[in-house]
């Protein structure tokens, strides 16, 4: 029975968080209430800044800011790592985790930012359910970053799952050996893995070299025996 671990593809995992979270730059995550007019906060239209309806007329209610920009900035960058092929994909997801971490606390500084206002302006403020789902799909790029470390998941971003190539614990390939439990590739000088430590595994013998065995009294003997040594029966 093959118990090997199903592949993860990481890479898409990223890609998919990384767009996800710069197309919520440009949608509402926040609600501020002034003059009976709930105004939907989007960090994109902060660059612009916004306008509210006062006795009939439209008042400027904030200037344009650049800094949320960098929020987009932060989200792109992170799409562009999970494309990029590093050393490996561990690399991608330590600088994705790292940037998650700090695009994290752009997103909070950002709402703090837009609730200070509003309580200056005695507006009323409230979190949405956009700014929510960006915090969770941000903790999932480290979640995922730290899945991958503890090789919870094999990696299989590059389209092949190492460790099913054979159904055999001890295939080992023509250049090197793979990892029956992770599917790391190994040159052929190494005896544990350098991803999760497993010991190399024994090729399997040639016929010529397997052990036979004496049909009369079971003792093993070896190729080319004539006779059993216990019995001296004739193999």
């Amino acid at each position: 029975m093959n118990n090997a671990k199903k592949p993860v593809n990481y890479r898409l995992i990223f890609k998919i968080i990384s767009a996800v979270v710069s197309i919520m730059f440009f949608i509402p995550t926040m609600t501020v209430s002034c003059s009976g007019e709930d105004i939907g906060v989007s960090a994109g239209h902060t660059m612009i800044g916004y306008t509210t309806k006062i006795y009939g007329e439209r008042e400027r209610l904030s200037d344009p800011t650049i800094w949320p920009f960098f929020l987009l900035l932060f989200s792109v960058s992170m799409f562009v790592i999970a494309c990029i092929k590093l050393r490996d994909v561990k690399t991608n997801a330590l600088i994705i985790a790292a940037v998650s971490v700090i695009d994290i606390i752009g997103w909070i500084i950002f709402r703090n930012a837009v609730k200070k206002f509003a309580e200056e302006n005695m507006c009323d403020f409230k979190t949405g359910f956009g700014y929510v789902l960006v915090m969770i799909l941000l903790t999932l790029n480290i979640l995922i970053a730290v899945a991958l470390f503890a090789n919870i998941f094999p990696d299989g971003s590059d389209g092949v799952n190492r460790a099913m190539i054979s159904n055999s614990p001890g295939y080992v390939p023509a250049a090197g050996w793979t990892c029956p439990n992770c599917g790391k590739t190994m040159d052929d000088s190494g005896m544990f893995c350098k991803a999760c430590g497993t010991p190399r595994p024994e090729p399997p013998q040639p016929v010529s070299q397997q052990l036979a065995f004496c049909p009369k009294c079971g003792k093993p003997v070896s190729p080319g025996t004539m006779f059993c040594s216990g019995c001296g029966t004739k193999i």
